[in-house]
């Protein structure tokens, strides 16, 4: 209807009004958006950390493959499974990052248990790491009193302890006289830094440079992936809230859309303290 040219606008059933009023107070569209672009970019922190976990499996294999008569395949498995998890984490995240961006709940929720239970996989190996640490010096003295045994029969075997000798410029087991005994009197000229004459052997033993090298890298695995598990858990704590207040959102639409229909077919209200404001004047 109109009166004086102007249209009037339509006026809201009493009841359709105090059922608006007695609705709680929800999260607005513009604090949700606050909230999923916070969660984003926690996410994005999460994936740049799966990035380096990737990188520091791979180094530490690296490594581990130089030296791998010295060591058991327990460490070898260390490193290889750090790598594939870092590699799952990766493509969980992304998956996840798209769930959030589209607003997703069923995709997120997937996310949430997949990352839960990688986590859980990733504190068995940072706890495995943390052992590993205390055995690294009674392997070594078991591996590499056997490899030094078997120098002079086996060329691998004899490969390998050069190039130990001349990456870490160490030589013999605990000293270079070690050779005496294993070598027929003779020190292996990688103990040397140069084959000139009058040059002096490495002094250092390659038992204690072994252990420095294996245990450095064993403890930042071990640091590093309890750091990453750390950053992991703010992420899935907060996919987890933005999940909740986007399930409260929109149940709130849901139940605005129903109350309109049932008041006449009225456009819905948001129902934050503001609109309750309006509503009231």
């Amino acid at each position: 209807m109109t009166t004086n040219g102007h249209v009037e606008r339509p006026q809201m059933q009493p009841q359709h009004v105090d059922r608006l009023q007695q609705q709680p107070a929800v999260i607005s569209r513009k604090a949700l958006s606050i909230v999923k672009y916070s969660v984003l970019v926690l996410t994005g922190m999460c994936l740049i950390l799966e990035v380096i976990q990737i990188v520091l499996g791979a180094g530490a294999g690296n490594i581990f493959a130089d030296f791998h008569i010295f060591l058991d395949d327990n460490f070898h498995s260390l490193t290889d499974f750090i790598l594939a998890v870092g590699i799952i984490m990766l493509l969980i995240v992304l998956f996840g990052s798209v769930g959030i961006v589209i607003e997703n709940m069923t995709i997120i929720m997937i996310y949430i248990v997949l990352f839960s239970i990688v986590v859980v996989l990733e504190i068995i190996v940072a706890i495995s790491a943390y052992v590993m640490t205390h055995h690294v010096d009674d392997m070594l003295t078991i591996r590499m009193n056997n490899a030094f045994a078997q120098y002079r029969y086996d060329p691998d075997v004899r490969h390998s302890i050069n190039d130990m000798q001349r990456t870490l410029q160490c030589c013999g087991f605990h000293r270079y006289t070690d050779w005496f005994e294993f070598n027929e009197d003779r020190i292996p000229s990688s103990c040397f830094a140069s084959l000139e004459e009058g040059s002096t052997p490495f002094q250092q033993g390659c038992f204690n440079r072994m252990s420095q090298v294996i245990s450095y890298v064993v403890n930042l695995m071990a640091s590093g992936t309890t750091i990453i598990i750390i950053f992991q858990v703010i992420c899935i704590v907060s996919a987890v809230v933005f999940l909740i207040k986007l399930k409260g959102f929109r149940r709130h639409q849901q139940q605005m859309l129903q109350n309109s229909s049932d008041a006449g077919g009225y456009p819905p209200y948001t129902l934050d303290p503001v609109a309750q404001e309006k509503i009231r004047f």
